[in-house]
């Protein structure tokens, strides 16, 4: 067997250039989409009418002659941050009336 010395010229000479592949890559072209897109999202509509505005808050002008008015008035038992409240009508002083 014998022995060549081989240069990096000799190398380059003898390799012979290979074109990349040609791959034939169609356009894709997008389509514009027919439905605007503010229909697409629109809220479903219903028949239902819009709900109504919460009742007001009892006012602090509320009072009760006894327990037996705060119950038949579906009131009880009476807090002492509720309309109404009155220290007369909490017989025991812990801040809940008509508790029984």
């Amino acid at each position: 067997m014998t022995t060549e010395t081989v240069t990096v010229e000799a190398v380059a000479a003898a390799v012979v250039d290979v074109p990349e592949p040609v791959v034939d890559v169609p356009e894709v072209v997008a389509e514009p989409d027919p439905t605007p897109i503010a229909a697409a999202v629109a809220p479903a509509r219903t028949s239902q009418a819009p709900a109504a505005p919460p009742a007001p808050a009892a006012s602090a002008s509320v009072s009760y002659k006894n327990c037996d008015a705060v119950k038949a008035a579906g009131a009880a038992p009476l807090y002492r941050s509720d309309p109404g409240y009155s220290s007369k009508l909490d017989r025991d002083g812990d801040g809940v009336a008509c508790e029984t």
